[in-house]
């Protein structure tokens, strides 16, 4: 693969970041919130792409596989708490902390050893996470579901090819990557836009009046 084409390649995967924040505008606050930090994530990771093969040094390579691996743990964990926060309330602040933490904890440990499938560990949990939530909560919409658990095992596609290396590995990371971001816009954007129960409406209190005499 020559620089041309990597660098089409990071484009394509930042565009659909792009475009993946934008269509998940009509999901509920902390999905959104949490879909976007996920989709930034994988922004960042196309620039750093592109500023890898554009630079072509040693060190900016590694700089772009070392936030790859970031990337790879920290963004799914975003994503399943995205998906989780579209249906029900939004976790509660410790436990939405301990997996963001966790993951990253992860995504440092696969940079110090050198060992990718440390981060690769809270991708599947976080895959796994998203489609019981989806078998489960989203039956209501069966098409958003359908979105959400394709675009989780694309994520885990994308992972895979990346860390199989090579350049048919980067190319195939960043296209199942850009296909899960629109996926999961798709999926949250329809399952925040379900109607809404209509409010109960209570009944009025009965007054009895009794007439004298």
């Amino acid at each position: 693969m020559n620089a041309q084409s990597g660098l089409a390649f990071c484009i394509v995967l930042a565009l659909a970041a792009v475009a993946a924040a934008l269509l998940c505008g009509r999901a509920r606050p902390a999905a959104r919130i949490y879909a976007r930090f996920a989709f930034a994530l994988y922004f960042a990771l196309a620039l750093a792409g592109v500023a890898a093969m554009a630079a072509a040094h040693p060190f900016a390579l590694q700089v772009s596989h070392t936030l790859a691996r970031m990337v790879a743990a920290l963004a799914p964990a975003a994503l399943a708490l995205a998906v989780i926060s579209a249906r029900e309330r939004p976790p509660a602040a410790p436990i939405a902390i301990a997996a963001l933490a966790g993951a990253c904890l992860c995504a440092l440990a696969a940079t110090m050893f050198a060992i990718d499938l440390l981060a690769f560990a809270p991708l599947l949990l976080s895959a796994i996470a998203i489609v019981f939530v989806s078998l489960h909560r989203w039956r209501g919409q069966i098409l958003a579901a359908v979105y959400a658990i394709v675009s989780a095992f694309a994520m885990v596609a994308g992972a895979a090819s990346l860390i199989g290396g090579g350049d048919a590995g980067a190319v195939a990371s960043a296209l199942f990557s850009a296909a899960a971001l629109l996926g999961f816009s798709l999926a949250l954007a329809r399952r925040s836009g379900a109607p809404a129960e209509p409010p109960r409406r209570r009944k009025a209190p009965v007054v009895s009046i009794r007439r004298e005499g």
